[in-house]
Formats: C-alpha cells, sequence, structure tokens
C-alpha cells in the first residue's frame, strides 16, 4: 500500500512538475507565433495600402494628363463656341466612364455634357481650379443629384494670352474609384 501511495505522490509530483513546464512553453510559442502572423499581416496590409495607393496615383495622373491634354485642344474651340466644345465632349465622357465633363466660367455658370443645370460659383475646388491649380477631390456630394462623385477639376486657359477661360472639370460617380481598389486588392 505504501508502495502504492508512494508512486501515486511521486507521479503526482511528475505531472505537477510536466504541468508547470507545458504550460508556460506552450504560452511562450503561443505568443511567438501569435506576433509572427500579427507581423505577417501587419506587413501584408502595408503592403496592400502602398498598392492600393500606387494604382491611385497612377490613375490619378494618367486621368489628369488626358484632361490637360483635353483642355489644350479644347481652349480654342472653347473661345469659339462653348456649347460646341461641349457636345464634342459626350463621346469621351462616355470613353472614359465618366458622369459629366463640365466646362465652367469664371462666374461659375456651367455648360455640361449631359445638360445638367448648375453653378458651381461658391464651390470649393471650382475655386482653386479658377486660381490656376489642377486637383482632385474627395469624395464630394454631387451638386445636380446628391450622388457620391470625386471630381477632376483643372485650369482652361486661353491659347494667345494665357488668361484663364475657365474651368474643365471631369466627374465620376466614386464608386468607379471603389471599384478599382476592389479589384486591385483581390
Amino acid at each position: 500500500m505504501k508502495k502504492k501511495i508512494r508512486l501515486n505522490n511521486i507521479f503526482m509530483a511528475f505531472s505537477y512538475v510536466l504541468l508547470m513546464c507545458v504550460i508556460p512553453i506552450t504560452i511562450f510559442f503561443f505568443s511567438m507565433i501569435a506576433n509572427k502572423l500579427g507581423e505577417h499581416i501587419k506587413h501584408t496590409m502595408k503592403d496592400s495600402a502602398d498598392l492600393c495607393t500606387e494604382m491611385i496615383e497612377r490613375q490619378y495622373m494618367s486621368d489628369m494628363l488626358m484632361l490637360e491634354g483635353l483642355a489644350v485642344r479644347m481652349a480654342t474651340s472653347f473661345e469659339d463656341d462653348p456649347a460646341l466644345a461641349m457636345t464634342r465632349l459626350v463621346s469621351t465622357a462616355e470613353r472614359y466612364n465618366m458622369k459629366r465633363i463640365t466646362f465652367s466660367f469664371p462666374d461659375g455658370s456651367t455648360l455640361a455634357t449631359d445638360n445638367a443645370q448648375i453653378n458651381i460659383a461658391d464651390v470649393y475646388n471650382f475655386q482653386l481650379a479658377l486660381a490656376g491649380e489642377s486637383l482632385l477631390t474627395p469624395v464630394v456630394k454631387d451638386i445636380s443629384d446628391n450622388e457620391n462623385v470625386n471630381i477632376y477639376s483643372l485650369p482652361v486657359f486661353h491659347s494667345s494670352t494665357g488668361e484663364i477661360l475657365g474651368v474643365l472639370s471631369a466627374v465620376y460617380q466614386s464608386e468607379n474609384f471603389e471599384n478599382l481598389l476592389a479589384a486591385s486588392f483581390f
């Protein structure tokens, strides 16, 4: 009987020692694995964010170059007949999946490829573009229908005097950018 009790005590002591070693080692390795996994996830997400940022920057540069070229080519048309110039831009808006292209005069009155009747005299991006800056807005509400849009805006200069004739803007539905990001993420 004493032998049996002694064996039980030895077994209990061995179990206790084993348990005291296994639990800390398990916690240590679990913590190590969790840290490595966390670092991997963090790096992967940073790489994905960097890739999305690069894609947006490339898209922005490509779109802005297209619009700058369009503004230069259209400057003389806007000088001669702004309404005719806008009708020529309808196919461009469709080809580039834009909601509309607008030309806004310095007073804010606007001609649009979709015939939207808007005046943007008080709109911030219009004022910046009228001051000579080219820009892309964050998501804003469209002045004509309150839809989420992003707007590229740039000044249009008179071909010979360099005077600002107005502002050319390309209005994109925000979901176009969301779709670009979703496609790039996956």
